[in-house]
């Protein structure tokens, strides 16, 4: 191993551990060993990654490195203090020593650059990592002359300079990372210079670009903008010129060959006005009498002439997500943000000011008032914005409806569906990672809606559908483990599939609908995957066709509501036949409902209940209870189509129903005690979804005989003797 591979890997480890086991300083106790501030100058505290590695730790601020030392305070912390206000660079060099891995008195080292002081105020940096010391090497040379020696070359402001030889060559064997700025002087001629060149740390060695300088012939100047502060409010700035008494002309111009730009007598002291906001540069050259003009010079400085507006948005905020990811940038043009903070529903003075941030984890449970985010810059000037809706966006790249969905632990698929605008049908399959809220997208074998879908071991089926006056016999099974999805089975019938139960290892997609010409008809077929075995198996239902639903209750499968099925959609004649699969066993039995009906089904407590549906041109309040070995029947207060279902503990709410008009009756059935009772809610509710967070019941959906009124829901509170609250907005 290298030292410089083995330093490298020194440092990863040690910048790895820096973090374990440390435990906060005791009150008081930080900055032991530091001075205390100086309330009209400011101070760095420095701790490095690997620190106890390093030995002969120094460092100055660049341009005050003879006043002003970087010293040790002891446990592991550095500190330079009386900086005067502003941005400055500072040098930080080191040995790093390892019998590890037997490295001895490696130099290291880096500019950091652009560390603010404020006066009395103490910067921190924790962890500080200083890659080796590295090497550069390039070439100066001198208009008209032979021999390039003795040509001082040097980084302003810092101790590292060079000289070059006869040919112009040069060296500097230990140099920091960082941006350096590297001047070029001999005399009678004018100084060159190189901005912005960087050493990295992943270079031992670099070369700079050739440099030649020219004569001295005239005159030179300097350029002050702004009065020497580097931001700007105003487009308009001032412009001081310092150059000597024989200087009788001026050129400005924004480009730095002057394009466009003329000779005028020298003013020095006017103001120059740039037409767009951002970092701008200025040049100048000056002239004598006798026409001998200087070499350029310049300045620059940062505008900033916008106001100072915060705009907000949230980032990809999806609806399964727990937390929203906050955008909070500022106006182009505007000063640079430097302190934030947030407030949720009424502003709070009180909050304090964190630095600033371009983005901001806001958890979605908080969101329960208006969001209002200030900002400040270097000046103190502040503004904010406040976010008064919240919207968030589904899982799928394109609206549709008709499409399926599965979720199996962290994932989230939508398959298939009808886009509207323009009417087609989809083939996306998305797939959404609720826990690191990623979207991948699968092409379908085939575009469809009404997909039945099937989760199973390790594999999440997407078997059949139709679309566009055709069914489909097409299946996908995407794998969990390898996050593939493969396309190579097919049911053994085309069909919008009637239901889909998942038994054991086994998932059983049941009967269904078929095209018959221009004619549909109902199916029998039951295609079997088993998911232990990764393969397929068909049988027929024992009598019925088209099955429109399914429970599982433990180890069974249970299939009502056979009947001929006249649309993809629809059942048009209700049977009072059943169907159990056990999977035990791998057998299937027969019976009959208490009537004829398309119930409604859910499993409490261990039992199923088949409740209410359509007997001939009226409701039904028939209700049958299996419980996995006996059949039982019971009433509902009044017969209907039951509008929707939930479960809450040992109870079973079967909610509104009807057609016209539309209930308003909840019976609920307490599994525990076998008893019924029932209550009226403040609005029918024909169609309807509930769901029960809490002790809560929230139904939503078509509220009324004509209206769909899906902005409003009604609460049932199932822990005060399902008291009902009125019709509310969520």
């Amino acid at each position: 191993m290298t030292s410089a591979l083995a330093y490298s890997f020194l440092f990863s480890i040690l910048f790895l551990l820096s973090g374990c086991g440390v435990k906060p300083s005791a009150a008081g106790q930080e900055f032991i060993g530091i001075p205390d501030l100086d309330a009209a100058s400011g101070q760095w505290v420095v701790s490095f990654a690997g620190g106890e590695a390093l030995s002969n730790v120094s460092g100055y601020v660049v341009g005050q490195r003879d006043v002003l030392k970087l010293e040790n305070a002891g446990s592991g912390k550095f500190f330079v203090s009386g900086v005067p206000a502003g941005k400055h660079d500072i040098i930080v060099t080191a040995e790093v020593q390892s019998s590890f891995f037997n490295l001895t008195n490696q130099k290291v080292g880096a500019r950091v650059r652009g560390v603010e002081f404020l006066p009395g105020k103490r910067a921190e940096q924790a962890a500080l990592t200083l890659p080796e010391l590295k090497q550069l090497a390039g070439r100066v040379t001198l208009a008209g002359a032979s021999d390039s020696a003795g040509i001082q070359v040097y980084i302003p402001g810092t101790e590292y300079s060079a000289v070059s030889d006869t040919q112009g060559q040069f060296q500097f064997q230990e140099l920091p990372t960082g941006i350096h700025n590297f001047f070029f002087e001999k005399d009678g001629y004018h100084r060159g210079q190189v901005e912005g060149f960087e050493i990295q740390p992943q270079n031992s060695t670099h070369t700079l670009a050739g440099v030649h300088l020219i004569l001295d012939t005239g005159v030179e100047g300097a350029m002050v903008l702004n009065g020497g502060a580097s931001l700007s409010l105003s487009k308009t700035v001032s412009v001081t010129l310092a150059v000597p008494p024989e200087a009788v002309l001026m050129k400005i111009s924004e480009n730095e060959n002057f394009e466009g730009a003329s000779w005028k007598p020298l003013r020095t002291s006017f103001n120059h006005t740039f037409t767009t906001d951002g970092s701008k540069l200025l040049f100048a050259k000056v002239a004598n009498a006798n026409g001998l003009e200087s070499s350029l010079f310049r300045s620059s400085v940062e505008v900033r002439s916008q106001p100072l507006t915060p705009i907000l948005s949230f980032v990809d905020a999806r609806c399964s997500a727990e937390q929203f990811k906050l955008s909070i940038k500022v106006s182009d043009g505007a000063p640079t943000a430097v302190k934030m903070r947030i407030s949720m529903g009424t502003v709070n003075e009180e909050t304090p000011w964190e630095d600033f941030s371009v983005e901001k984890v806001i958890l979605k449970s908080t969101l329960t008032g208006p969001l209002t985010v200030e900002v400040k810059d270097a000046q103190g000037n502040a503004a904010k914005e406040t976010m008064t809706a919240y919207d968030c966006i589904i899982a799928t790249k394109e609206g549709r409806r008709g499409f399926s969905s599965a979720i199996s632990g962290s994932k989230l698929f939508i398959a298939g569906g009808m886009v509207p605008y323009p009417y087609h049908w989809s083939d996306e399959l998305n797939v959404l990672d609720v826990s690191s809220r990623q979207l991948t997208t699968f092409a379908l074998t085939g575009a469809r809606e009404s997909i039945a879908t099937a989760v199973v071991g390790s594999k999440v089926i997407f078997a059949g559908g139709g679309g566009n006056a055709s069914v489909w016999n097409n299946v996908e099974i995407y794998d969990l483990v390898t996050n593939t999805l493969n396309t190579s089975a097919t049911l053994s019938e085309a069909r919008a599939v009637g239901a889909v139960a998942v038994v054991g290892h086994k998932a059983l997609f049941v009967g269904g609908s078929l095209q018959s010409g221009p004619s549909w008809g109902s199916s029998s077929r039951i295609d079997v995957y088993d998911a232990s075995s990764n393969s397929w198996s068909q049988t027929d239902l024992p009598s019925g066709s088209g099955v429109p639903a399914s429970v599982v209750l433990g180890d069974k499968a249970i299939f009502y509501g056979l009947g001929d099925v006249s649309q993809i959609y629809g059942v048009a004649n209700g049977l009072v036949d059943y169907l159990i699969y056990d999977s035990t066993s791998d057998t299937w039995s027969q019976a009959s409902l208490s009537s004829a009906l398309s119930p409604t089904a859910v499993v409490v407590n261990g039992k199923a209940v088949f409740a209410g549906g359509t007997s001939g041109s009226s409701g039904s309040a028939n209700v049958d209870i299996y419980d996995g070995s006996a059949w039982s029947t019971a009433s509902l207060s009044i017969g209907r189509n039951v509008g929707c279902t939930a479960v809450h503990n040992d109870s079973a709410y079967f909610i509104g129903g009807g057609d016209t008009p539309s209930s308003k009756r909840v019976d609920v059935y307490d599994s525990a005690s076998n008893q019924w009772t029932s209550f009226d809610m403040p609005k029918g509710v024909v169609k309807c979804e509930a769901h029960v967070v809490g002790d809560a019941v929230y139904v939503f959906g078509f509220v009324g005989n004509t209206s769909y009124d899906s902005d409003q829901y009604i609460k049932i509170d199932a822990s005060a003797a399902n008291s009902v609250s009125g019709t509310h907005c969520p």
